[in-house]
């Protein structure tokens, strides 16, 4: 055998690399083809091949990640469930584009059929994004919180907002990889005319923030009801929540996107850029209220969502006007009045559940002085500090949004925004009021389950929408045919009749607003425990562990 034979067979590599070294011409030496089957450190010991540096480069950023995300995605991605909808997914993808093609023949090579196959990878899209992501990451809070395995979370270094990231992102990934499964897809539908990449971008936008927004949302109410039959409605409400989703999605995309070519114009994208950033707002709030429901009871759980609430009013207030500025039309106000009481009825109720108690590290971050607690003490965490903070923010943002449509205004609203405001203020005053001294017996030994306040709150929006009726039934024996003075308690004929011909007069917002003033003087009797907790210092030896350098 001759020496360039030998050096085909043998390969040098390090002694301390070989358990059975075999020396030939003084060097240690292995077969190649035993070589091939040893690591890559048998030929580089020292990691200095490019690959070894990629590894290490790859190692480094995947540390950098939540470790929830890396144990859900691993889950995931072995998990039967993921592998058969992802393959399904793939399959009928390319079903639909063999059908669509078949169905479409002869006219395809003539005719725009592009329209027709992208409303079908629209479902396709849809149903694993608002269907199977909310669903599995529902069901991956649920069951860490039911069995044993959140306490070996609730001890590591991890705090709520991060287990909630870990899970939102874990979501974000089987999103983005059913997503990859059908965009490419989409291509085609473009290379078949009639439907251009401003349309495929809309739409694809309209699926992913939608997406995002239910699966917030199922994290959100996946710690709110515990036990068989609290986690079996919580499961009911997200899977109407997601029908309702589609249908909804599915109108918009299908009518407006794609009927109407709406991306085509810079209106469709003003719209587009508002619902987003509006939508995502509402994501933040979601992960924010499902990290404090898991967070420890000796946490602040409040001031954060409080702050992120005034944000998202702030952003309501800017999209509602720069609508108006841009169409130079100032209905919408009036739109966004209405929409603002809502929300702040519904904060406001939600507020009330909290407990009064506050526990010695909480009570170290309150205002000391007498401004800042008049000021600021309303973002503190309890139920008394949460409905002022609910009536003085929503009254003011609803006072705005009326004043800027009646001092601006070139295209008349229906209703004066002015008086409009006055109503809508009024509904939240008085609503949320009665529904928290009618919650005070409870509050009183225990916070408020949320339940039992969400029924207290139905049952006075019913009773004030019928009682002018019953009130007219009494008085003259039939129901009424026409808007009286009387059914201003009446929130949806309000409602109604703002937006009709004629409008409501603006003594009407006074007078609905004076009540409402009335029934919030009674409920500040009742506000004694507003300024309860003083702000504490801060012990010295949680100041030494602080200090010291393992701290940090």
């Amino acid at each position: 055998m001759t020496q360039a034979d030998e050096s085909d067979i043998w390969a040098e590599v390090p002694s301390s690399l070989v358990e059975a070294p075999i020396t030939l011409g003084g060097a240690t030496k292995v077969p190649h083809h035993l070589l091939a089957l040893d690591p890559p450190e048998a030929t580089d010991p020292n990691g200095q091949s490019f690959w070894s540096r990629v590894d290490r480069m790859v190692f480094r950023t995947a540390d950098r990640f939540n470790p929830i995300l890396i144990k859900e995605g691993r889950e995931s991605l072995k998990s039967r469930q993921f592998l058969v909808t992802f393959f399904l997914l793939l399959g009928a993808t390319v079903g639909w584009t063999v059908l669509g093609i078949t169905f479409n023949a002869p006219e395809v090579y003539f005719l725009p059929t592009g329209p027709a196959l992208l409303s079908g990878y629209y479902f396709l899209m849809a149903i694993p994004i608002f269907g199977l992501v909310p669903l599995a990451a529902f069901r991956s809070l649920s069951s860490e919180l039911e069995g044993d395995t959140f306490e070996l979370l609730s001890i590591t270094k991890l705090d709520s907002r991060q287990i909630i990231r870990g899970k939102f992102a874990s979501a974000v990934l089987q999103m983005m990889l059913y997503l990859a499964a059908v965009v490419p897809s989409l291509a085609f539908t473009y290379l078949l005319r009639g439907v251009g990449l401003p349309e495929i971008a809309m739409a694809i936008i309209a699926i992913v923030v939608a997406g995002l927004v239910i699966s917030a949302f199922a994290l959100m109410i996946a710690p709110l009801m515990s036990g068989f039959l609290g986690q079996s409605f919580a499961m009911l409400i997200l899977i109407g929540v997601i029908l309702f989703s589609q249908f909804v999605i599915a109108g918009i995309v299908l009518s407006a996107v794609i009927g109407q070519s709406s991306s085509s114009t810079a209106e469709g994208w003003l719209m587009t850029l508002m619902v987003s950033i509006l939508s995502l707002s509402f994501v933040v709030l979601f992960l924010k209220t499902s990290a404090a429901q898991i967070a420890p009871s000796t946490e602040n759980r409040s001031t954060s969502i409080r702050w992120w609430t005034l944000i998202q009013q702030f952003l309501w207030i800017i999209s509602m006007t720069s609508v108006c500025f841009y169409y130079d039309e100032y209905e919408p106000i009036n739109f966004g009045i209405l929409m603002l009481g809502a929300y702040w009825l519904f904060i406001g109720t939600v507020l009330l559940c909290e407990t009064k108690e506050l526990s010695p590290r909480v009570r170290r971050d309150l205002p000391s002085t007498f401004a800042t607690r008049a000021l600021i003490g309303p973002l503190a965490p309890g139920p008394s500090s949460g409905y002022v903070f609910a009536i003085c923010t929503g009254v003011v943002g609803i006072l705005s949004l009326g004043y800027f449509g009646s001092s601006f205004q070139t295209n008349g609203a229906e209703t004066e925004p002015i008086a409009f405001a006055g109503v809508i203020s009024g509904y939240l005053m008085s609503y949320l009021g009665l529904t928290r001294l009618l919650t005070l017996p409870i509050a009183h030994k225990r916070p408020v389950p949320l339940a039992a306040a969400a029924c207290v709150l139905v049952i006075v929006v019913l009773v004030a929408a019928f009682l002018p009726s019953v009130i007219s039934v009494i008085a003259s024996g039939e129901l009424p045919t026409y808007y009286h003075d009387i059914e201003i308690i009446d929130w949806a004929w309000t409602s109604v009749k703002a937006f009709e011909g004629g409008g409501l007069p603006i003594y009407l917002g006074l007078i609905m607003f004076i009540a409402g003033g009335l029934i919030t003087l009674i409920n500040v009797i009742f506000l004694g425990d507003l300024y309860a907790y003083r702000k504490v210092a801060v012990p010295a030896r949680v100041q030494e562990l602080e200090a010291s350098p393992q701290a940090t």
